[in-house]
């Protein structure tokens, strides 16, 4: 069944599925995970992610560009107040050249990668996708493709922060059986893996196995190898004895109170706008 409109529970594994089902289905709109007073928007199109919003301070664009050195709190606070009414702070430095174009795009870039990962920190909150047959103007203007693919970009975030505590019980659950690839995991998983320290297991996990049986070969003191049975099961490329453990997600207005409207600009009231 092809995702519709989505409000559960947030956790790292349904924000998981949910991204991987977005980008098998090549669907277009914006995740949304909310955790008290802060949020992070994830704007997909075609089943790729091309913007990211936040209103975790040192996650917008000025500062992230100001971590970097590119610019300082003085020039940063004359550029906000350069911007017209409908402009963005990408839109100002594109417009006075402070910073080259190039240096701009693969700058963009590198945040929209980061924000894919970056809503696995949050253990808990409210998740929702609104899917948009059409992005608002501000959006498709700033759009940039990420650096690597979403699965790539997720494997990152759940090596960075997902803890093998989280996982343990869920991946060794004896009751779950046997791993079992799915015809896609064999196109991925090379790359995914590649000169990391699980690439070994690549023709391992391209047949029937159970779990123990890869710790033989790989001791792996670290957790990496559960956190990565965790996330290939949430994105569907391996099952257990075909057995679906996946997080449920509930489409429709009716699945949570509170169903998230499309905003009629770049932004929520309050929240910054695209590039801000």
């Amino acid at each position: 069944m092809t995702v519709g409109t989505v409000q559960v529970k947030h956790s790292p594994a349904a924000y998981v599925h949910l991204c991987c089902r977005i980008h098998d289905e090549a669907l277009g709109g914006f995740v949304q995970v909310q955790n008290g007073r802060h949020w992070r928007r994830i704007w997909w199109v075609a089943g790729s992610p091309v913007w990211f919003e936040s209103n975790v301070p040192e996650e917008e664009l000025g500062a992230s560009l100001a971590a970097v050195g590119v610019l300082d709190a003085n020039r940063l606070a004359e550029l906000r107040e350069q911007a017209n009414d409908d402009e963005s702070l990408r839109d100002v430095l594109l417009r006075v050249d402070d910073v080259s174009p190039d240096i701009l795009h693969e700058h963009l870039r590198a945040l929209v990668a980061r924000g894919v990962s970056a809503p696995l920190v949050w253990p808990r909150g409210e998740l929702s996708f609104e899917p948009l047959i059409a992005l608002p103007a501000g959006i498709l203007r700033s759009a940039v493709l990420a650096s690597e693919p979403p699965l790539q970009l997720l494997w990152r975030g759940a090596e960075a922060h997902v803890r093998m505590d989280q996982v343990l019980a869920w991946v060794t659950e004896p009751s779950a059986g046997r791993i079992q690839p799915t015809d896609a995991l064999a196109d991925v998983l090379p790359a995914l893996l590649r000169d990391g320290p699980l690439e070994e297991l690549v023709p391992r996990l391209q047949q029937p196995c159970g779990v123990d049986e890869l710790f033989m070969p790989v001791p792996d003191r670290s957790g990496g190898l559960l956190v990565l049975l965790w996330l290939l099961e949430l994105a569907g490329l391996i099952t257990r004895d075909g057995s679906d453990r996946l997080p449920a997600l509930p489409s429709g207005p009716a699945a949570l109170p509170g169903r998230p409207q499309p905003p009629s600009g770049a932004s929520p009231p309050g929240a910054s706008r695209p590039g801000a």
